[in-house]
Order: structure tokens, then sequence, then C-alpha cells
């Protein structure tokens, strides 16, 4: 997979970087798996008399129903804290709990269902009993928000309660406060029958993104264009008092997100990055290879309104300590237009490019929020970066890349991290594709002719 030396491709001076060859670079990794000998204990894993019976320990609960890679990244940082237990709640496995993955924990117990507020409680409370009183219950998933803040509720944890929460899961909740705040978003409704969804759009008029009141990323989005669509969509859909439909005016414009780390509601960090294409016309667009750039300047003039619009948007929705995620619009007449707003982490690859880019720890730095109610910048922001998502055209499995070797020589040196699309590994029905690729630089336009370069080298095959 290694690049060559010597002579370079076409392009390659364009970016003024010297030729190295191309690897994952694992040394600059910022978190270390630390291995434990964890036994087995009741329904999980328990190793917590390995502390002093007079060490006054914080117990942490972290929910989440499948713990993968990114949210043991989350897990490592809690437990990483000055005098924290680590606790953890997972969805019952065959096989039970894979070793390294109880490894991060001091104690962890299976649920046949993560999402059902009573068995996460019964555990909560089983935990108590055992260690004392919990400190804080969190995760970062968005769908299990507010299942966590109902077991918080219940058992008097203290963080984000169920109706500070559902103004960030449930769109219409989130909207409808937006609204009342004077701040921009589109139009909207949540529809309980056809009927309701039918007059909504005659009143506001075609194309409108149809979508679940309560959800994460594009998928399950509909962009309804004329009235064929429209039909379809709500045969699909089959909005009703119980599940209801989130209907919204469709916005065009560039699509970004903006980041902040926000400790008992006061905004103490803020972030943007910029979407290419949109993470809807990806998701309409399975051979679309996305891309995000994260600029080096946070305060750069199309950023203004939003860096006040988007503080006033988290403080208004009334968040707590960690992480929130918007997602908005610029508009081609200059409009700022506020989409959604998430209480936790954000996705595709937006942590470890703030990790790159401000050169700290930020799993650690959410980690200090959410258990510390302390925030310890602020941060230089030091160099810009962009992430570029693997896909091809066509269904399948992957067969084989083309292209690795030219970036590896052009633009090797912009490489901070990557993850290739492996032979034999099934399309991923997401934008975020079967691999990805980090690059960092001193400059914005650089990650952007970069990225440029990248996606139009780089072709991922498939096999049937």
């Amino acid at each position: 997979m290694g690049g060559t030396s010597g002579k370079g491709i076409a392009g390659q001076e364009e970016f003024g970087m010297r030729p190295r060859g191309f690897s994952t670079p694992l040394g600059k990794t910022f978190h270390l798996l630390i291995s434990y000998s964890p036994f087995p204990f009741e329904q999980g894993w328990n190793r917590s008399n390995q502390y002093p019976e007079d060490c006054a320990m914080r117990n942490v609960i972290y929910v989440v129903p499948a713990p993968g890679e990114n949210s043991l990244r989350f897990v490592r940082a809690l437990r990483g804290l000055d005098s924290v237990r680590m606790l953890g709640i997972v969805n019952r496995r065959p096989g039970g709990i894979d070793p390294a993955t109880a490894a991060n924990y001091d104690h962890i117990v299976q649920v046949d269902d993560c999402m059902n507020v009573d068995q996460v409680t019964d555990v909560v409370r089983g935990f108590e009993k055992l260690y004392g009183k919990t400190h804080r219950i969190t995760s970062a998933l968005e769908q299990i928000q507010p299942q966590v803040a109902e077991v918080r509720a219940r058992t008097g944890v203290e963080g984000m309660q169920p109706d500070a929460v559902a103004r960030f899961t449930d769109k219409s909740v989130m909207k409808s406060a937006l609204e009342k705040a004077g701040l921009p978003c589109a139009r909207h409704t949540a529809a309980r029958s056809p009927a309701e969804a039918n007059a909504f759009v005659k009143k506001i008029g075609l194309p409108v993104v149809m979508k679940p009141p309560v959800g994460a990323g594009c998928r399950d989005t509909y962009l309804v264009a004329n009235d064929d669509e429209l039909a379809d969509t709500l045969r699909e859909t089959q909005p009703s008092a119980d599940r209801p439909l989130q209907i919204e005016e469709f916005i065009s414009g560039q699509e970004n997100s903006f980041e902040t780390i926000t400790v008992n509601g006061k905004v103490h960090l803020k972030s943007v990055t910029r979407y290419y294409p949109g993470p809807l016309d990806a998701v309409r667009n399975p051979w679309i290879q996305y891309t995000i750039v994260f600029p080096k300047e946070v305060d750069e003039p199309g950023n203004r309104d939003i860096l006040e619009v988007g503080t006033q948007a988290v403080e208004k929705l009334g968040m707590g300590s960690g992480y929130t995620h918007m997602e908005w619009f610029k508009t081609a007449d200059g409009r700022t237009v506020i989409s959604e707003v998430a209480a936790r982490p954000p996705g595709v690859h937006i942590v470890p490019m703030m990790n790159y880019a401000y050169e700290q720890d930020f799993y650690r730095i959410w980690a200090r929020a959410v258990v510390d109610d302390a925030f310890d910048g602020p941060f230089e922001r030091k160099w810009a970066c962009g992430v570029a998502f693997l896909r091809g055209i066509g269904s399948g499995w992957v067969s084989h890349l083309d292209g690795v070797d030219q970036i590896s020589e052009a633009i090797g040196d912009l490489i901070v991290e990557a993850r290739l699309p492996q032979p034999g590994v099934p399309k991923n029905s997401g934008y975020e594709g079967e691999g990805h690729i980090i690059l960092r630089a001193r400059d914005t336009d650089t990650i952007e002719r970069a990225l440029k370069f990248l996606i139009k080298t780089v072709k991922v095959y498939y096999r049937d």
C-alpha cells in the first residue's frame, strides 16, 4: 500500500508536499487502551475490588446497546478521570461480553434492551446497592438520550432531565422552542395523519423534507419534490397520532455544522465545519464520496451569525454539560437557518478532527464537562482538517481500490488517519462508506484542494 519515492505524480507540486510512504499514523492517536484482566461477576464483569476501601469513588454509568470502538473512546475518557468507578450497561449478546470490551469498565452488566427504561433503572439501583450513590448516567448515542434522561429522573441522578432532553431529541418540540425564542429555523409541523401532512404541504409548497420526529442522521429522511413523491412517502410512513411525521420546509444552501462544549448551560467552546455535499444529498447519491472541511478559522465572516445564533439556541434549549452538535444552512442570500440541534457529541469523525486541529483530547474534554462540570480551555485551533469517506458506484462487496499510491505520493504528508476499505467488506448503506481518510494542514485552502484531489483519485470497486 505504500507510496513510491522519487518522482511524484502530476498535481503533487500543487500541494507543496514532500512525498512519503502512506501509513496509518498510530503513533499520533490520542487514546491508549489500558489492558486489564477482568473476571465474571453475575451478569457481567466486575473488578471494582481493585480500589482501596477508603477511596471515595464517583460512580459513572455509561449506557450503550452495542459498545463499538467509538463508544469505547468515550468510556475510556470517563474512566481516565480522577476517582471514577466506570460502570456499564449494554445489550445482551450471544457468547457474553467480549473481554476486550469489558476491560474498559470496572463493572459491566448486560440487559435484554438498553432502550427499556425499567431494565436500565433496575441495574442502576443494583449498582447503587453495591457501590453507593450514582454520580452521573450518560451516553454519546442520540437515540438513547430520552431513556437515559428518564432513568436519571427515576433515580434522582444529576444531569439533563426528560423535558430538557426532549427539546434536543424531538424535532417538533425543538423547532417550536427555537421559534418561540425568535431564532431562525425552517417552517415545520408534526403531522398526525395524511390529511394534516397534505394540508401543511399545500400551505408552504414543495419541496419539503419528511422524517421521524426522533432520530439521528439522514436515515429515514425523505426529500419530497412533487405530488407523486408526496403520495408515495405518505403511503410508506403512514403518519398517525402514535407515529407523527415531521415535515419541514426545504432549505437550499451550504450545509454546515456547529459544535459546542457547554458546562451548566454556558458555552465555552465553539467550532464550525462545512459539509460537501450536504448529508441528505450524500444519502440520495450513494456514489458520492462525502467530505467534511474543518476550517482553521472559526470566526471567518460567513460564520459570525451562527456563532451568535447557535450559542443562543444551545442556551435557550436548555443544554446542561457536554457536547452539542447543530446542523445549519447558509442560504444563497446570506441567511443563517438552523436545521436541528443534538445534545451529544458529533459523529462523522468530527471529534477526531477536533483532536488533530487543537492538539487536545476532546474525548477527555467532553468527559470533564459531563462528570466534573469543568472546562480546561481555552484551546488554540492550530490546524485545518478534513475527512473524506470512501465509497464507489455499484453494490455487493469491496473488490479493490485504485489511486492509493497516487495520494500517498501527492498528499501523504497531510494524512494523519486512514482506514481504507478492505476487500470482502459489504457496501455500507450509509454515506460514511467503507473507509475514511483524515487530512491536516496549516491552512484551510490546502485541505479543500487536497480533499478534491483525494476523492477524484481514489476509486472503490465492488463485486457481486
